[in-house]
């Protein structure tokens, strides 16, 4: 395991942004050193060569009007010549014969042997090249041999320098490109050190610090700054809910035990507390199978897409719900319809408008009217009850949350409207809470 550890550490070394950057660096000087090194030494060369050429003409040109022959004095020529000829060697055809300038015998018998390369150049040893020339001179021909010896230690003078200042550049560069990254990658290593203490300390109390760097990091940072916000407060809620869920289980979970103690310690002997305790115990069966539909339907809904959506009148959706109300709670609805056609999940928007009559009819006197408007695009569903103080509104939809504590006595869990505003929201319905005159709410539903 240690030694697996050390290749997986050393692998993500090699995958850091400045091994990264680095290896980019040295690959992209290779090249440059490359393409540079020939276009340098491929030009130094060619001039080069284009002066030896233009010597082989000056040399040309001196003998054009000598008078050569067997008595030509060639170490005269050599000492007067404008151009170092100290390594030329000339060689001059006549018809009948052959005079070659001082060495040129020996010179010829040495490369006797070698190519040609490229019509103009003979390789006589290492290291050692001669331009070769040919033409006529008047009704003779000549053969110049020019020693690029001088050109060769130019070449390697100048291949050296620039070898040896591009090594330099190169040597401090790697410090500046691996400063430079270091410098780049500061922020985000800063910023992996925050977030690494998410495994440690958890979300509820980290932030994040604000990082200055490339606009890329600090965009980036600025999303995680509003990801992490919104952990945690869904961390927080999600704790909340927990929480609250287990108090509002306790109660009826309770009142299971204390009555059944009671069967059990008095009901032998006093068995007309019976019926009682089972009324009791029903009622809050029945309570806490409204929670736990409700928590269902609340996680239900959140983690599945809208299906089944369909194009429909809202009228006789609304009808049927409200008779159904009607039945169950006895209340009387007062109705206003005019029809419009709406895109909704039938089953999920008939929830949403029965959430809202229950909630209506549970914080409303039983002799009192709720009454149903539907107009174009809008449905308003009216009650008499003692309405919602506007310090409770901005919290009425938040699960668990039940409002004036003078409300404490009608039952109920908190999450009917957390609910019936997550439906609202599947439905694309916008849901708005507004106080009715003298009393009571209006709950409107405004819908696509």
């Amino acid at each position: 395991m240690s030694c697996e550890r050390r290749i997986n550490t050393m692998w993500r070394r090699k995958n850091t942004a400045v091994a990264q950057m680095t290896r980019a660096y040295v690959k992209l000087f290779a090249l440059l050193y490359v393409a540079t090194t020939l276009v340098v030494i491929s030009t130094v060369s060619y001039q080069l060569i284009q002066s030896r050429t233009a010597d082989a003409q000056r040399i040309v040109t001196s003998l054009r009007g000598a008078d050569i022959d067997s008595d030509f004095d060639w170490e005269t020529w050599r000492r007067n010549s404008t151009i170092d000829t100290r390594d030329t060697f000339v060689v001059i055809k006549s018809r009948h014969e052959t005079y070659y300038s001082t060495g040129s015998e020996t010179f010829l018998k040495r490369i006797a042997d070698r190519h040609l390369w490229l019509g103009h150049f003979y390789k006589a040893r290492e290291r050692y090249f001669y331009y070769y020339q040919t033409g006529h001179l008047g009704k003779m021909t000549y053969q110049i041999y020019i020693g690029l010896y001088e050109v060769i230690a130019m070449v390697e003078t100048v291949s050296t320098a620039l070898l040896v200042t591009l090594t330099v550049i190169f040597i401090l560069t790697i410090f500046v490109i691996r400063q430079l990254a270091k410098d780049l990658n500061a922020p985000l290593l800063t910023l992996t050190q925050a977030v690494k203490t998410l495994d440690y300390s958890g979300t509820q109390d980290l932030v994040l610090p604000n990082i200055e760097g490339a606009e890329e990091i600090e965009t980036l940072n600025r999303y995680l700054q509003s990801w992490l916000k919104q952990l945690q407060t869904q961390l927080a809620k999600e704790r909340a809910f927990i929480s609250n869920a287990s108090h509002e289980l306790k109660t009826p979970l309770a009142g299971f035990r204390g009555n059944i103690d009671l069967i059990k310690r008095r009901g032998t002997d006093h068995p007309e507390i019976i019926p009682t305790a089972i009324a009791n115990l029903d009622q809050e069966s029945r309570r806490m199978q409204n929670l736990v539909a409700t928590l269902l339907a609340l996680s239900k809904t959140a983690n599945q897409p809208v299906m089944n959506q369909e194009t429909v009148q809202v009228v006789p959706i609304l009808e049927r719900v409200i008779h159904a109300f009607e039945i169950d709670t006895h209340r009387v609805v007062e109705r206003q319809f005019e029809d419009f056609s709406v895109t909704v999940n039938v089953g999920e928007f008939s929830q949403l408008i029965r959430i809202i009559l229950d909630n209506a009819a549970k914080y409303s006197p039983e002799s009192t009217v709720i009454t149903v408007l539907c107009g174009p695009k809008q449905i308003q569903m009216i009650d008499q009850g003692s309405g919602i103080a506007d310090h409770d509104k901005p919290h009425i939809f938040e699960q668990f949350y039940r409002g004036d504590k003078s409300h404490s006595d009608i039952s109920g869990s908190g999450l009917g409207l957390a609910l019936a505003k997550q439906l609202a929201d599947r439905q694309h319905v916008q849901i708005t809470l507004l106080d009715h005159h003298p009393t009571g709410t209006i709950v409107r539903l405004d819908c696509r």
